[in-house]
Protein backbone atom coordinates (compact mmCIF):
# COMPACT_ATOMS: atom_id res chain seq x y z
CA UNK A 1 0.00 0.00 0.00
CA UNK A 2 1.53 3.37 -0.96
CA UNK A 3 2.27 6.07 1.59
CA UNK A 4 -0.11 8.66 0.12
CA UNK A 5 -3.04 6.33 0.62
CA UNK A 6 -1.88 5.56 4.17
CA UNK A 7 -2.00 9.28 4.93
CA UNK A 8 -5.56 9.46 3.65
CA UNK A 9 -6.82 6.47 5.60
CA UNK A 10 -5.05 7.66 8.74
CA UNK A 11 -7.20 10.78 8.75
CA UNK A 12 -10.34 8.73 8.18
CA UNK A 13 -9.46 6.28 10.95
CA UNK A 14 -9.00 9.05 13.47
CA UNK A 15 -12.56 10.20 12.81
CA UNK A 16 -13.70 7.08 14.65
CA UNK A 17 -13.98 8.34 18.22
CA UNK A 18 -12.26 11.57 17.26
CA UNK A 19 -13.44 13.35 20.37
CA UNK A 20 -11.37 11.10 22.58
CA UNK A 21 -8.12 11.57 20.72
CA UNK A 22 -8.29 15.14 19.47
CA UNK A 23 -5.72 16.30 22.03
CA UNK A 24 -3.11 14.16 20.28
CA UNK A 25 -3.52 15.90 16.93
CA UNK A 26 -0.28 17.20 15.48
CA UNK A 27 0.77 20.22 13.46
CA UNK A 28 1.97 18.08 10.57
CA UNK A 29 -1.38 16.72 9.43
CA UNK A 30 -1.22 15.41 5.90
CA UNK A 31 2.56 14.96 6.05
CA UNK A 32 4.23 11.62 5.47
CA UNK A 33 7.49 11.09 7.33
CA UNK A 34 10.00 8.37 8.08
CA UNK A 35 11.94 7.45 11.20
CA UNK A 36 15.01 5.24 11.55
CA UNK A 37 14.94 3.08 14.65
CA UNK A 38 17.75 1.87 16.88
CA UNK A 39 19.01 -1.66 17.27
CA UNK A 40 18.16 -3.13 20.67
CA UNK A 41 19.35 -6.66 20.02
CA UNK A 42 21.82 -8.56 17.83
CA UNK A 43 21.02 -10.30 14.56
CA UNK A 44 18.41 -13.06 14.94
CA UNK A 45 16.82 -11.56 18.03
CA UNK A 46 13.23 -10.63 18.81
CA UNK A 47 11.34 -8.30 21.13
CA UNK A 48 8.79 -9.94 23.42
CA UNK A 49 7.68 -6.92 25.48
CA UNK A 50 8.19 -3.18 25.91
CA UNK A 51 7.34 -0.72 28.69
CA UNK A 52 6.28 2.92 28.80
CA UNK A 53 9.77 4.28 29.45
CA UNK A 54 11.13 2.53 26.35
CA UNK A 55 12.78 -0.49 27.97
CA UNK A 56 12.70 -3.60 25.78
CA UNK A 57 13.01 -7.26 26.67
CA UNK A 58 13.38 -10.10 24.26
CA UNK A 59 15.27 -13.23 23.21
CA UNK A 60 18.43 -13.99 21.21
CA UNK A 61 20.98 -16.78 20.70
CA UNK A 62 18.43 -19.11 19.13
CA UNK A 63 15.83 -17.62 21.48
CA UNK A 64 17.58 -19.44 24.32
CA UNK A 65 18.77 -16.32 26.14
CA UNK A 66 16.71 -13.40 27.45
CA UNK A 67 17.81 -9.77 27.47
CA UNK A 68 16.82 -6.27 28.57
CA UNK A 69 17.70 -3.11 26.65
CA UNK A 70 17.59 0.04 28.82
CA UNK A 71 18.85 3.45 27.69
CA UNK A 72 21.16 1.92 25.12
CA UNK A 73 22.56 -0.76 27.40
CA UNK A 74 22.03 -4.44 26.47
CA UNK A 75 21.93 -6.82 29.45
CA UNK A 76 21.68 -10.61 29.37
CA UNK A 77 19.36 -11.77 32.17
CA UNK A 78 21.39 -14.90 32.88
CA UNK A 79 20.04 -18.36 33.70
CA UNK A 80 18.35 -19.85 36.70
CA UNK A 81 20.45 -22.51 38.40
CA UNK A 82 19.74 -25.86 36.75
CA UNK A 83 18.27 -24.39 33.55
CA UNK A 84 19.66 -24.27 30.03
CA UNK A 85 17.65 -21.39 28.58
CA UNK A 86 15.75 -18.21 29.42
CA UNK A 87 12.86 -16.63 27.53
CA UNK A 88 11.24 -13.39 28.72
CA UNK A 89 7.52 -12.70 28.30
CA UNK A 90 6.72 -9.36 29.97
CA UNK A 91 8.20 -6.20 31.50
CA UNK A 92 6.60 -3.56 33.72
CA UNK A 93 7.33 0.16 33.91
CA UNK A 94 9.88 -0.38 36.69
CA UNK A 95 11.90 -2.64 34.43
CA UNK A 96 11.01 -5.90 36.19
CA UNK A 97 10.95 -8.83 33.76
CA UNK A 98 9.27 -12.24 33.94
CA UNK A 99 9.71 -15.33 31.83
CA UNK A 100 10.71 -18.97 32.01
CA UNK A 101 13.64 -21.30 31.41
CA UNK A 102 13.98 -24.97 30.54
CA UNK A 103 15.38 -27.30 33.18
CA UNK A 104 18.68 -28.94 32.25
CA UNK A 105 17.64 -32.34 33.62
CA UNK A 106 13.89 -32.79 33.04
CA UNK A 107 11.49 -31.34 30.49
CA UNK A 108 10.04 -28.73 32.86
CA UNK A 109 9.92 -24.96 32.40
CA UNK A 110 10.68 -22.88 35.46
CA UNK A 111 9.19 -19.41 35.85
CA UNK A 112 11.43 -16.52 36.85
CA UNK A 113 11.42 -12.83 37.77
CA UNK A 114 14.32 -10.49 37.04
CA UNK A 115 14.38 -7.58 39.52
CA UNK A 116 17.21 -5.13 40.22
CA UNK A 117 19.62 -7.28 38.24
CA UNK A 118 18.81 -10.51 40.08
CA UNK A 119 17.10 -13.55 38.56
CA UNK A 120 14.81 -15.40 40.98
CA UNK A 121 12.82 -18.61 40.52
CA UNK A 122 9.06 -18.37 41.06
CA UNK A 123 7.24 -20.99 43.17
CA UNK A 124 5.63 -23.81 41.21
CA UNK A 125 2.91 -26.43 41.60
CA UNK A 126 5.27 -29.27 40.79
CA UNK A 127 5.27 -28.89 37.00
CA UNK A 128 6.09 -26.20 34.46
CA UNK A 129 5.35 -22.53 35.14
CA UNK A 130 4.71 -19.87 32.49
CA UNK A 131 4.50 -16.25 33.74
CA UNK A 132 2.60 -14.23 31.13
CA UNK A 133 2.28 -10.71 32.56
CA UNK A 134 3.51 -8.40 35.30
CA UNK A 135 1.81 -5.18 36.35
CA UNK A 136 3.35 -2.05 37.82
CA UNK A 137 2.59 -3.26 41.36
CA UNK A 138 4.74 -6.31 40.78
CA UNK A 139 1.87 -8.80 40.59
CA UNK A 140 2.62 -11.60 38.13
CA UNK A 141 -0.02 -13.65 36.32
CA UNK A 142 0.50 -16.89 34.45
CA UNK A 143 -0.14 -20.59 34.12
CA UNK A 144 1.26 -23.39 36.29
CA UNK A 145 1.07 -27.15 35.77
CA UNK A 146 0.57 -29.35 38.82
CA UNK A 147 2.70 -32.27 37.69
CA UNK A 148 -0.36 -34.51 37.29
CA UNK A 149 -1.51 -33.32 33.89
CA UNK A 150 -3.52 -30.35 35.14
CA UNK A 151 -2.90 -26.65 34.52
CA UNK A 152 -4.04 -23.71 36.62
CA UNK A 153 -4.36 -19.95 36.34
CA UNK A 154 -2.15 -18.43 39.02
CA UNK A 155 -0.74 -15.20 40.37
CA UNK A 156 2.58 -14.64 42.08
CA UNK A 157 3.06 -11.77 44.51
CA UNK A 158 5.79 -11.18 47.08
CA UNK A 159 7.15 -14.66 46.48
CA UNK A 160 3.81 -16.39 47.05
CA UNK A 161 1.83 -18.41 44.51
CA UNK A 162 -1.98 -18.31 44.56
CA UNK A 163 -4.20 -20.48 42.37
CA UNK A 164 -7.13 -18.60 40.85
CA UNK A 165 -10.52 -20.32 41.01
CA UNK A 166 -11.71 -21.71 37.69
CA UNK A 167 -15.00 -22.98 36.36
CA UNK A 168 -14.33 -26.60 37.31
CA UNK A 169 -11.77 -29.07 36.02
CA UNK A 170 -8.01 -28.76 35.72
CA UNK A 171 -7.49 -27.02 32.39
CA UNK A 172 -7.08 -23.36 33.29
CA UNK A 173 -4.61 -20.74 32.13
CA UNK A 174 -3.81 -17.03 31.81
CA UNK A 175 -3.34 -14.89 28.71
CA UNK A 176 -3.11 -11.23 29.74
CA UNK A 177 -3.42 -8.85 32.69
CA UNK A 178 -4.24 -5.13 32.83
CA UNK A 179 -3.03 -2.43 35.21
CA UNK A 180 -6.19 -2.84 37.32
CA UNK A 181 -5.16 -6.41 38.10
CA UNK A 182 -7.85 -7.98 35.92
CA UNK A 183 -6.81 -11.13 34.08
CA UNK A 184 -8.12 -12.91 31.01
CA UNK A 185 -7.61 -16.56 30.20
CA UNK A 186 -9.50 -19.79 29.94
CA UNK A 187 -11.09 -22.50 32.06
CA UNK A 188 -11.95 -25.63 30.14
CA UNK A 189 -13.25 -24.39 26.81
CA UNK A 190 -14.62 -21.10 28.13
CA UNK A 191 -13.07 -17.65 28.16
CA UNK A 192 -12.70 -16.16 31.64
CA UNK A 193 -12.21 -12.70 33.12
CA UNK A 194 -10.85 -12.65 36.67
CA UNK A 195 -11.53 -9.50 38.72
CA UNK A 196 -10.17 -9.36 42.28
CA UNK A 197 -9.51 -13.07 41.95
CA UNK A 198 -13.10 -13.97 41.06
CA UNK A 199 -13.88 -15.58 37.66
CA UNK A 200 -16.54 -14.40 35.23
CA UNK A 201 -17.51 -16.96 32.60
CA UNK A 202 -17.49 -15.24 29.19
CA UNK A 203 -18.77 -18.29 27.35
CA UNK A 204 -17.26 -20.84 25.01
CA UNK A 205 -14.41 -19.24 23.11
CA UNK A 206 -11.13 -17.40 23.51
CA UNK A 207 -10.30 -14.07 25.18
CA UNK A 208 -8.12 -12.29 22.63
CA UNK A 209 -7.35 -8.94 24.29
CA UNK A 210 -8.03 -6.89 27.44
CA UNK A 211 -7.82 -3.15 28.11
CA UNK A 212 -7.51 -1.22 31.37
CA UNK A 213 -11.28 -0.60 31.49
CA UNK A 214 -12.00 -4.32 31.66
CA UNK A 215 -13.26 -4.56 28.07
CA UNK A 216 -12.40 -7.82 26.33
CA UNK A 217 -12.22 -8.98 22.70
CA UNK A 218 -13.81 -12.42 22.47
CA UNK A 219 -13.35 -14.95 19.68
CA UNK A 220 -16.03 -17.61 19.16
CA UNK A 221 -16.07 -20.49 16.66
CA UNK A 222 -19.48 -22.00 15.92
CA UNK A 223 -20.24 -25.61 15.08
CA UNK A 224 -19.68 -25.04 11.38
CA UNK A 225 -16.25 -23.46 11.90
CA UNK A 226 -17.31 -19.83 11.40
CA UNK A 227 -15.30 -17.46 13.63
CA UNK A 228 -16.97 -14.36 15.08
CA UNK A 229 -15.61 -11.59 17.30
CA UNK A 230 -17.34 -9.66 20.08
CA UNK A 231 -16.57 -6.80 22.43
CA UNK A 232 -17.39 -7.75 26.02
CA UNK A 233 -18.05 -4.68 28.14
CA UNK A 234 -19.13 -5.33 31.74
CA UNK A 235 -21.72 -7.96 30.93
CA UNK A 236 -22.70 -6.73 27.48
CA UNK A 237 -21.50 -8.40 24.27
CA UNK A 238 -21.47 -6.48 20.99
CA UNK A 239 -20.83 -8.37 17.77
CA UNK A 240 -18.31 -7.02 15.27
CA UNK A 241 -19.26 -7.27 11.57
CA UNK A 242 -19.17 -10.79 10.15
CA UNK A 243 -15.77 -11.62 8.71
CA UNK A 244 -13.81 -9.27 10.97
CA UNK A 245 -10.72 -10.69 12.67
CA UNK A 246 -10.03 -8.45 15.67
CA UNK A 247 -6.55 -8.31 17.19
CA UNK A 248 -6.27 -5.47 19.73
CA UNK A 249 -8.10 -2.63 21.45
CA UNK A 250 -7.22 0.50 23.38
CA UNK A 251 -8.75 2.04 26.51
CA UNK A 252 -11.08 4.14 24.35
CA UNK A 253 -12.76 0.97 23.07
CA UNK A 254 -11.31 1.25 19.56
CA UNK A 255 -10.67 -2.18 18.02
CA UNK A 256 -8.31 -2.95 15.15
CA UNK A 257 -8.06 -5.96 12.91
CA UNK A 258 -8.40 -7.32 9.39
CA UNK A 259 -11.19 -8.38 7.06
CA UNK A 260 -11.81 -9.10 3.40
CA UNK A 261 -14.45 -6.78 1.84
CA UNK A 262 -17.02 -8.25 -0.50
CA UNK A 263 -15.50 -8.70 -3.94
CA UNK A 264 -11.93 -8.11 -2.71
CA UNK A 265 -9.12 -10.61 -3.17
CA UNK A 266 -6.86 -9.30 -0.38
CA UNK A 267 -7.37 -8.48 3.26
CA UNK A 268 -7.88 -4.91 4.47
CA UNK A 269 -7.18 -3.40 7.85
CA UNK A 270 -9.91 -1.76 9.91
CA UNK A 271 -10.55 0.25 13.05
CA UNK A 272 -13.94 -0.15 14.77
CA UNK A 273 -15.71 1.68 17.56
CA UNK A 274 -19.34 1.90 18.72
CA UNK A 275 -20.64 0.07 15.66
CA UNK A 276 -18.73 2.20 13.13
CA UNK A 277 -15.94 0.67 11.07
CA UNK A 278 -13.29 2.49 9.04
CA UNK A 279 -11.36 0.69 6.31
CA UNK A 280 -7.57 1.18 6.47
CA UNK A 281 -6.93 -0.12 2.97
CA UNK A 282 -5.63 -3.26 1.28
CA UNK A 283 -2.39 -4.90 2.33
CA UNK A 284 -2.54 -3.30 5.79
CA UNK A 285 -2.31 -5.54 8.86
CA UNK A 286 -3.00 -3.54 12.06
CA UNK A 287 -0.86 -4.75 14.95
CA UNK A 288 -1.52 -2.31 17.82
CA UNK A 289 -3.38 0.86 18.79
CA UNK A 290 -2.74 3.18 21.74
CA UNK A 291 -4.98 5.66 23.56
CA UNK A 292 -3.55 8.54 21.53
CA UNK A 293 -5.15 6.96 18.48
CA UNK A 294 -1.86 5.98 16.87
CA UNK A 295 -2.20 2.75 14.90
CA UNK A 296 0.75 0.49 14.17
CA UNK A 297 0.36 -1.42 10.92
CA UNK A 298 2.49 -3.82 8.93
CA UNK A 299 2.17 -3.31 5.19
CA UNK A 300 2.62 -5.36 2.05
CA UNK A 301 3.18 -3.30 -1.10
CA UNK A 302 3.40 -5.92 -3.84
CA UNK A 303 5.65 -8.15 -1.77
CA UNK A 304 7.66 -5.33 -0.18
CA UNK A 305 7.06 -5.44 3.56
CA UNK A 306 7.18 -2.50 5.92
CA UNK A 307 5.78 -0.94 9.08
CA UNK A 308 3.92 2.35 9.50
CA UNK A 309 2.38 4.46 12.26
CA UNK A 310 -0.93 6.06 11.28
CA UNK A 311 -2.11 9.04 13.28
CA UNK A 312 -4.27 12.11 12.79
CA UNK A 313 -3.77 12.64 9.08
CA UNK A 314 -0.12 11.69 8.83
CA UNK A 315 1.92 8.52 8.65
CA UNK A 316 5.41 7.58 9.78
CA UNK A 317 7.35 4.93 7.90
CA UNK A 318 9.53 2.91 10.27
CA UNK A 319 12.95 2.33 8.75
CA UNK A 320 16.11 0.59 9.90
CA UNK A 321 19.82 1.29 9.35
CA UNK A 322 19.56 -1.29 6.55
CA UNK A 323 16.61 0.37 4.81
CA UNK A 324 12.81 0.45 4.97
CA UNK A 325 12.18 -3.29 5.39
CA UNK A 326 10.83 -3.65 8.92
CA UNK A 327 7.96 -5.30 10.75
CA UNK A 328 6.64 -4.27 14.15
CA UNK A 329 4.13 -5.56 16.66
CA UNK A 330 4.37 -3.51 19.87
CA UNK A 331 3.20 0.08 20.50
CA UNK A 332 3.10 1.71 23.94
CA UNK A 333 0.78 4.46 25.14
CA UNK A 334 3.72 6.88 25.06
CA UNK A 335 4.58 6.06 21.47
CA UNK A 336 7.47 3.60 21.66
CA UNK A 337 7.38 0.94 18.95
CA UNK A 338 9.25 -2.37 18.87
CA UNK A 339 9.78 -4.76 16.00
CA UNK A 340 12.31 -6.36 13.69
CA UNK A 341 14.83 -5.35 11.02
CA UNK A 342 13.89 -7.76 8.25
CA UNK A 343 17.42 -7.66 6.78
CA UNK A 344 19.13 -8.99 9.91
CA UNK A 345 16.14 -10.40 11.84
CA UNK A 346 17.36 -8.18 14.68
CA UNK A 347 15.28 -6.48 17.38
CA UNK A 348 14.53 -2.77 16.82
CA UNK A 349 12.84 0.13 18.63
CA UNK A 350 11.42 3.43 17.38
CA UNK A 351 10.40 6.48 19.41
CA UNK A 352 7.42 8.11 17.63
CA UNK A 353 6.34 10.34 20.52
Amino acid sequence: MNRALLVAVAAAAMAVGAGTVANAATADQGRAASMTGVRVGPASSLVTAENERGDVTGAYDGWNRAFVWHKGVFTDLGLLSGTSSAYSTAINDSGDVVGYGLSSTVYVYEGFEWHDGKLTALPSLGGSSYPAAIDDKGEIAGTAADGNGGSHAVIWQNGKLTVLPGLGGTDDGVGRMNQAGQIIGYSGGDAVLWTDGKPTDLGVGYAEALNNRGQVILEYTDGSGVVDYFLYDHGRKTALPAGDVASALNDEGQIIGSYTPAGASTQHGFVWRDGKQTDLGAGVSPAAINDRGQILVDTDDNGVYGAEILGHGHSITLTTPDGPSATAGLLTQNGFVAGTDEATAGAMEWDVR
